[in-house]
């Protein structure tokens, strides 16, 4: 949700920004995040995740201004394509069994992750130093609410994933409410 709306906010430099700030943020999610959810860290995992293989490979190409020949352009951008409607089939099925109990405590980690990611994306930039618009592309970025792949890492590694998808649902519900918000902070009208 966090690129097309940087798109939206900064156009095409936003999105430029807002896709190594996803970079970025897949690779924690893709080597630490795994590691904290699996409770083990090994270089061999690291190793087997194609997420880095792919951030390294694309940012190598973009260093020497490679470019993939067009059949393989198209056949990565289908497999992409098809990659999240299948993330949100498998989120589906978890949420048909979701009970209404369980979306109070899915309800205050939404709010947790939206408001920590607000934090952390507002005290990056001011460490950095970041100019106005990679500061609106950083406070997007992280005010997202939470990601789909984090319910697929819940349901590989039995940990709540139940939990997980309400908490998805739930983030993703309120961010609708808080998305002008965010994009008026962002653009710094507030």
């Amino acid at each position: 949700m966090g690129l097309p709306l940087c798109l939206f906010a900064f156009g095409q430099e936003g999105l430029s920004l807002a896709i190594a700030v996803f970079a970025v943020i897949a690779g924690y999610h893709f080597s630490f995040g795994i590691a904290v959810v699996s409770g083990q860290f090994g270089l061999r995992q690291l190793a087997r995740t194609p997420v880095i293989h792919a951030t390294i490979l694309g940012l190598t190409m973009v260093a020497t201004g490679t470019e993939l020949p067009g059949w393989i352009d198209n056949t990565l951008k289908l497999l992409g394509g098809i990659a999240i409607p299948m993330m949100l089939l498998a989120l589906g099925v978890s949420l048909s069994g979701l009970r209404l109990a369980s979306l109070g405590q899915a309800g205050i980690v939404a709010a947790i992750r939206l408001v920590v990611g607000l934090a952390v994306g507002l005290g990056v930039a001011r460490l950095l130093g970041l100019d106005d618009t990679a500061t609106g592309v950083l406070i997007i970025q992280s005010a997202m609410p939470v990601a789909v792949f984090n319910y697929l890492f819940a349901s590989l590694y039995d940990q709540r994933p139940e939990a997980v998808a309400g908490s998805v649902l739930v983030s993703t519900a309120v961010s609708f409410l808080t998305l002008p918000f965010l994009l008026l902070l962002a653009l710094g009208q507030i």
